[in-house]
């Protein structure tokens, strides 16, 4: 059973540092380069990105959340209402699993939809717009998976 529980936890991190990853590249590489390079570049760029990244990034949260639920309950502490909402652990991983939820859906429901709007922009001040308000989303996502981080990290002093 260690075996199994260790594969979840090793599992759990490498999809969250695909997700989370993703986000730090989208943020500090890829979105300054996007903003210096030609409409035409931008628009031929996040065609070739876009599908690739719309496919993972989803499935690397999915499994994430999935993975880190896991954790939590079938390997971890959270193994009653009591444990859940009575400890500090308990409560610390209700919130980054609500986070991260909160985090997947805001990705699905917002982010996506922002980026798919981009090639239909008609000029070139459209384009920028919409691309400046997918990196304002991104920094969002910054924002909640740096919480995220926060909560990991008190749960390995409360667990």
């Amino acid at each position: 059973m260690v075996w199994l529980e260790a594969s979840v936890q090793w599992l759990h991190i490498l999809f969250a540092i695909f997700w989370f990853g993703s986000t730090l590249f989208t943020d500090f590489v890829l979105m300054p380069a996007v903003m210096a390079m030609s409409p035409a570049g931008q628009r031929e760029l996040g065609q070739r990105i876009g599908p690739i990244a719309a496919r993972l990034e989803p499935r690397a949260a999915v499994a994430t959340i999935v993975l880190g639920a896991l954790r939590g309950t079938v390997f971890g502490p959270v193994q009653s209402p009591s444990a859940l909402v009575g400890t500090a652990y308990g409560l610390t991983w209700l919130a980054s699993l609500l986070l991260a939820v909160g985090l997947f859906a805001f990705g699905e429901w917002v982010l996506t939809p922002a980026v798919a709007r981009i090639p239909g922009a008609t000029t070139p001040e459209e384009q920028a717009r919409l691309i400046g308000q997918v990196r304002r989303y991104t920094l969002i996502q910054l924002a909640a998976f740096l919480l995220i981080l926060v909560a990991m990290v008190l749960m390995h002093y409360e667990g």
